[in-house]
């Protein structure tokens, strides 16, 4: 089709010459406030309290420690950007990615799991570090593999144990509003690699190699490479896109998600 072709022309234009490095993220390396020694960045206290969760990962203060190596390079050929808006709208932008049913709950979990109440919350769903608030959700048990006849409960303590691969992965407040500025992101990137021919280095919050087409897990809620790839062929109309994963763990959830596709 016409519009494949020249996102082709596009991309093979910016392999003849020297493409700008663009970085996607909501920030920029100038708001990141770091130490007296100058080498660990000061995260606000919202940010500081969801890293907690994730000790493994701490996703928010490696980012900002990125941003700002990135910054040091004083490179006329690296730009930052953040999304002009945040992607409010992930049931239909991810449709080709996951599930209805793990869309719907992770669209809606944080608030129908504080509409429960202190009493109608489980303590043993409830991941309690000593925070204020209402305790981040929790899966306390889990059933994959799922048998063919298993249906996710009504009520979030059930689904997360339906929906979840692990019982670690937790479900925090800031949860909805980081993954629609990481679809935000996401977005961004893929339309300047193609319209502007650019290097786009893309840094949501939660990249997501873990995520499955019907399941979360392992701190990865939405697939964004995948997310990635189906935009590059939906959006742009590209054939076939490559998928390099250099994580230390294997990315299963975007390889089950092209598992019976040849187009990635």
């Amino acid at each position: 089709t016409k519009r494949r072709t020249e996102s082709k022309k596009r991309l093979v234009a910016s392999t003849m010459t020297r493409p700008n490095f663009v970085v996607i993220a909501p920030m920029t390396p100038e708001s990141i406030t770091m130490d007296e020694s100058g080498t660990r960045p000061i995260l606000s206290p919202v940010d500081e309290a969801a890293d907690a969760l994730d000790t493994f990962n701490h996703p928010r203060f490696r980012r900002a420690l990125i941003l700002k190596a990135l910054e040091a390079q004083k490179s006329d050929k690296i730009s930052f950007q953040i999304p002009a808006a945040r992607e409010t709208h992930l049931m239909e932008a991810y449709a080709e990615v996951h599930s209805e049913g793990l869309l719907g709950f992770l669209t809606t979990v944080w608030t129908r799991w504080e509409a429960l109440g202190e009493d109608g919350r489980d303590p043993g769903s409830s991941l309690d570090l000593g925070q204020e608030g209402t305790k981040p959700l929790i899966p306390s048990n889990t059933m994959l593999p799922r048998d063919a006849y298993q249906r996710p409960s009504k009520n979030v303590m059930g689904q997360i144990g339906y929906y979840c691969t692990d019982l670690c992965t937790p479900i925090m407040k800031t949860l909805l509003n980081e993954l629609q500025w990481d679809s935000a992101i996401i977005q961004t990137a893929v339309d300047k690699a193609v319209v502007d021919g650019a290097l786009a280095y893309a840094m949501p919050t939660h990249p997501g190699h873990h995520a499955a087409k019907d399941s979360f897990g392992g701190y990865c809620y939405l697939n964004q490479s995948a997310f990635c790839a189906k935009l590059f062929q939906s959006k742009h109309g590209l054939d076939k896109v490559a998928v390099l994963d250099i994580d230390y763990h294997c990315g299963n959830g975007t390889a089950s998600i092209f598992y019976e596709t040849q187009r990635c």
